[in-house]
């Protein structure tokens, strides 16, 4: 018999000699790796007390799969073909032979499966048994060399659209392979009869579906008390359509792996050597080619047939003054199919929208851009504001998405309505306040400061220095700015002299780069290994300077403005800084230590240097009014009230 070393060692010398392509190796290495992975797992469930007609079908799989090992060919691996199929029928024999256990997860008030409830030993074999049947199909079609794939056309196909997919079953093995039955997720048609796929041949099935379910994240549901509450899940990991689920197959969502989480499924009935099996082969998929990474293969999802999204999720607005607003609306079409519906606006009172058109038409596919000129007044609160589609069916669209994508996982889609929050706060700026803002991570920070009428403009690290910082009262270096464009430190002499020259320089949430000697004008030190947080959003706040001109103009900052602050108050706060900042703020966890760094100012020059652990980058998107009121103030560092203009405000 074969050893396992051995059978890698002549692997390892077949592809050295060019005998075996890269692909079979893999396929051949892998099969090999199953056998020995199910036989363990035969062993197991040996090991446990069971039925004699049950044990005799066990000691019947641990044979045919001691032969396969003997019979192991790594250049022909269909020799073990005949043996791997007997043991995918005896572990479905044995399968069928043994009750299903109920998962300990389900909810035991199921009177309708609680007799199925089983002994910890039966749940084992419950497991073993399943893992044997998976690992025995997946070796037997590794051996087989057949390959099956159901592709689309599009990655995202309209939730009421009919698509075809196709089902390639290829064989590249010595055996004929036979395709019984297939059954696809959301399908509304059949194959029309067995299909008999000869070596080194390809047969493809057509199959029309439609109905297929949005690739929603199952933990985001309705919040209750600012927490998503627990969500239950089909105990298989597929998402159907309607939220349609079998009673005696919900589980906690949690205890679903995510990898067995899918919107479509495949399921193929085959025959080989004379024995059938049915096993899942995945999802339906859609392929692309990437000129850096090549073929990419993406689970297909579904979507609303139109989707509609602005570009943010809150438009900040002052209080009390005249809104001049542009708001840009995207529509785009999943559908193949020509879409006509009109659109309706939900405002606040005293808001009011031009340029809205009565009916939209999109093509198949087609997007558009629409702009909302919004005007009036509002009083300080938080306000929705919306946009719905109907169309002349009476369908709704009121939500869109966005997709995060990473080579290395799948694509993720992120919904939202078709909404956001006016907020409206009372806030002053001075007319000559004019920024220059250098973005840093998860920032949007300057985008805010425009609406809230601060004049500025966002400035790329890479032309900073190409800049005339002459034309600005005040610089920003955002979130993390020098741990992602190192290149900003080269140029901190520059900087620092605008600050000497009566400038106002504000940087944001730095980590130990921003520490480093040169970067800040005065020393700041961050605790090894761990550097201190203020993780609690609604951590006492204690004003260390309340007649500081940073805490009382153009905003008077009151205790309201530290209300309803969300997530951390501030990140990588200094544990130690040099004496010549100003301490403003003290905040520390419960049961931390005090700190008095969160917030630093210092004179250098003619100007005002200020570093701020504050987490502004997480206040403004979240519609904190206090952290927009006290960014302004900061920013005003170095503008005079009363309208005395100073060096550069």
């Amino acid at each position: 018999m074969i050893g396992k070393d051995q059978a890698l060692e002549t692997l390892t010398k077949f592809r050295g000699a060019g005998l075996l392509t890269e692909a079979e190796v893999n396929e051949v290495n892998t099969a090999f790796l199953s056998c020995f992975a199910f036989a363990d797992a035969v062993q197991l469930a040996d090991s446990l007390h069971v039925p004699p007609d049950v044990a005799a079908l066990i000691s019947s799989i641990a044979a045919f799969a001691d032969s396969a090992r003997h019979a192991l060919d790594l250049t022909h691996p269909s020799a073990i073909v005949g043996h791997l199929a007997r043991v995918a029928r005896l572990a479905s024999d044995v399968r069928g032979a043994l009750p299903w256990c109920k998962h300990p997860s389900i909810d035991a008030g199921q009177s309708a499966i609680k007799s199925l409830r089983c002994e910890s030993r039966w749940l084992d074999l419950d497991a073993s048994m399943d893992q044997v049947r998976r690992r025995a199909i997946d070796a037997l079609l590794i051996a087989t060399q057949v390959s099956i794939q159901a592709t689309a056309d599009r990655e995202i196909i309209a939730e009421t659209d009919t698509l075809p997919i196709v089902v390639t079953l290829a064989n590249h093995g010595t055996t004929p392979v036979t395709l019984t039955d297939l059954a696809v997720s959301g399908a509304i048609t059949r194959m029309s009869g067995p299909v008999t796929v000869l070596p080194d041949s390809t047969e493809r099935v057509s199959i029309m579906i439609s109905g297929v379910p949005g690739g929603r994240q199952w933990w985001i549901n309705t919040r209750v008390n600012s927490l998503f509450p627990s969500v239950r899940s089909s105990v298989d990991g597929l998402t159907r359509s309607g939220g349609m689920l079998l009673a005696p197959f919900i589980v906690p969502g949690v205890a679903v792996p995510e990898e067995l989480r899918r919107t479509t499924d495949v399921t193929v009935s085959v025959t080989i050597d004379g024995v059938g099996i049915t096993t899942s082969v995945g999802p339906i998929t859609h392929r692309t080619a990437d000129p850096l990474l090549g073929l990419q293969t993406t689970a297909v999802s579904g979507s609303p047939a139109v989707t509609l999204a602005f570009e943010r999720g809150l438009e900040w607005i002052p209080a009390g003054k005249p809104i001049a607003r542009q708001l840009r609306l995207s529509i785009k079409s999943f559908s193949d199919r020509g879409q006509t519906f009109a659109l309706k606006v939900v405002a606040p009172v005293g808001v009011h929208v031009d340029s809205l058109p009565s009916s939209v038409m999109l093509g198949p596919g087609q997007q558009r851009e629409l702009f909302l000129k919004l005007r009036g007044t509002l009083p300080q609160g938080r306000y929705e504001f919306g946009v719905v589609g109907r169309s002349t069916g009476g369908e709704e669209f009121l939500e869109g998405f966005q997709t995060l994508r990473y080579s290395h996982i799948q694509p993720v889609n992120f919904y939202h309505s078709s909404a956001l929050y006016l907020q409206s706060v009372p806030i002053e700026v001075p007319s000559r306040l004019m920024v220059a803002y250098v973005p840093g991570v998860r920032d949007d920070v300057d985008a805010m400061l425009r609406q809230l009428g601060v004049a500025g403009v966002a400035v790329n690290a890479e032309d900073l220095l190409s800049v005339d910082l002459s034309k600005f009262s005040t610089l920003v270096i955002g979130p993390r700015a020098y741990e992602v464009h190192p290149e900003i430190a080269s140029q901190n002499a520059r900087l620092l002299d605008f600050v000497r020259n009566g400038g106002t320089m504000l940087v944001l949430n730095g980590q130990y780069p921003t520490t480093q000697s040169g970067v800040l004008p005065y020393p700041a030190v961050l605790s090894r290994p761990a550097p201190e947080h203020v993780t609690t959003a609604d951590a006492p706040v204690r004003v260390l300077a309340p007649r500081s001109r940073l805490f009382n103009w153009p905003n008077v900052i009151g205790a309201t403005d530290w209300s309803d602050w969300v997530r951390e108050r501030a990140l990588f706060v200094p544990s130690a800084v040099g004496p010549q900042y100003t301490h403003l703020l003290e905040m520390h966890d419960p049961g931390e230590k005090e700190n008095e760094n969160s917030l630093l100012v210092a004179p250098l020059g003619k100007g005002t240097f200020i570093y701020s652990t504050l987490t502004f980058f997480e206040q403004l998107p979240g519609g904190v009014p206090g952290s927009a009121r006290l960014l302004v103030n900061l920013l005003s560092a170095g503008c005079r009230p009363g309208g005395e203009a100073s060096a550069r405000c």
